[in-house]
């Protein structure tokens, strides 16, 4: 691969046409310049200069090589500032809090997307995207008998045990949800 340093010295030098003043404009000395194009062309396996008596010229392959040296420069010289850029551009604020405060701050432009466990109200001005279903887990006790169920577990099968729920507060979603859904009539 060549290497950058090489492509800026081999520009210095096909715009100046001398490697003297090339070397005074990369702020080295002549010697050092000359080893570093003389690499880049063996690099190359090829003549990418015509030493000239007051100067240099670039060859065919030195003319391709200087155009294709000045995209990848600038395309360098560009990364930092697309990349502060993008840092600027993107910045992740995890925040956790109940449905309507959530809904409230993209409202008031606190925050930019949320996750929600159900669709937004409509008549917002908000679009609710579906992202994921997520399983509805049950905690049992090792020795329950439902802990020997072969299949997965169907509301059904809870309806003869007490259990627990999020506190309103903490859950009001999840908590509606299992209401909603054991008023059901197969429930």
């Amino acid at each position: 691969m060549i290497d950058i340093h090489k492509l800026n010295a081999f520009v210095a030098v096909v715009e100046e046409s001398n490697i003297s003043r090339a070397a005074v404009r990369l702020n080295m000395q002549q010697p050092p310049l000359t080893r570093i194009i003389k690499n880049l062309e063996d690099e190359l396996d090829t003549d990418l200069l015509k030493r000239l008596p007051r100067g240099v010229e670039a060859t065919e392959a030195g003319k391709a090589l200087y155009q294709e040296a000045l995209t990848i420069l600038a395309h360098a010289q560009a990364i930092p500032k697309r990349v502060q850029n993008i840092s600027k551009a993107v910045s992740i604020h995890l925040e956790e809090d109940g449905s309507s405060s959530l809904i409230d701050s993209i409202i008031n432009e606190k925050n930019d997307i949320v996750f929600l466990r159900k669709p937004a109200p409509i008549g917002l001005g908000l679009t609710s995207l579906h992202v994921l279903d997520e399983p509805l887990i049950v905690a049992l006790p090792n020795n329950h008998p439902l802990t020997e169920h072969p299949d997965a577990i169907q509301l059904l099968d809870l309806e003869p045990y007490d259990f627990v729920l999020y506190r309103r507060l903490a859950g009001q979603d999840l908590l509606d949800l299992v209401q909603r859904l054991f008023k059901k009539p197969h429930v």
